[in-house]
């Protein structure tokens, strides 16, 4: 008899619940009641944030004889890492200063023909990858080119690739946790060219900034 009356109270338990809550529903649907989430929470969650729109250059940004001849250095042990770099208030996401160490400053190569960018990446099943390169070609068989492979091979840096043009815009390739290494070097001396080819890789789907500092790294 206690079995059954437990079952009954269970029963009716959970019908006056269901009764509440459909009575609730229509509370609301008819203004009565305020929606127990907030309409607003929902809107948030799945709020759309905006892409940018890309529009099209003139064939004179396309031409890749914009690109200057220098490319500067930054050792990556010259860097200041006590330091934050510098942003550029008024030009948002660019730098207009690296922190260097006492006595460190920006090197210079003058190359012989345009420099090469790349950038490559791709979506794997899990990952992005990505593959940053320059590459630049060294005129002469000089002892500055010899020593500086010789010394440099496998070492880091920030890169700083200039273009020429009515605004001389600069870029900052690298970063302090994925540098510029100096992954391969082409040195040759024989008939078809006296010269030396350098090139400069890192692993990362992060591409250049711009950089502002100028010759005085922003002084």
């Amino acid at each position: 008899m206690l079995k059954k009356n437990r079952i009954k109270r269970l029963v009716f338990g959970i019908i006056a619940v269901v009764g509440l809550l459909i009575c609730g529903a229509i509370l609301q649907s008819l203004g009565v009641l305020e929606p127990l989430v907030p309409a607003g929470a929902v809107s948030m969650a799945g709020a759309i944030i905006p892409m940018a729109d890309i529009g099209d250059v003139s064939d004179i940004e396309v031409s890749g004889e914009s690109l200057g001849y220098r490319i500067r250095l930054i050792r990556l042990n010259d860097i200041d890492r006590t330091q934050k770099m510098t942003a550029d208030e008024s030009k948002p996401g660019a730098i207009k200063k690296v922190p260097l160490k006492e006595g460190a400053k920006i090197a210079s190569i003058e190359c012989h023909t345009i420099p090469e960018f790349n950038s490559k990446g791709s979506k794997g099943d899990i990952t992005v990858s990505g593959t940053n390169t320059v590459t630049a070609v060294l005129g002469g068989f000089r002892e500055e080119v010899l020593r500086f492979v010789e010394q440099y091979v496998g070492a880091k840096f920030l890169l700083i690739i200039e273009e020429c043009g009515p605004e001389d815009l600069s870029y900052l390739v690298g970063t302090i946790c994925k540098p510029m290494v100096l992954k391969e070097y082409d040195i040759r001396n024989n008939k078809d060219s006296r010269s030396g080819t350098i090139t400069f890789e890192n692993s990362s789907i992060y591409q250049p900034v711009r950089y502002t500092g100028g010759e005085s790294n922003g002084g």
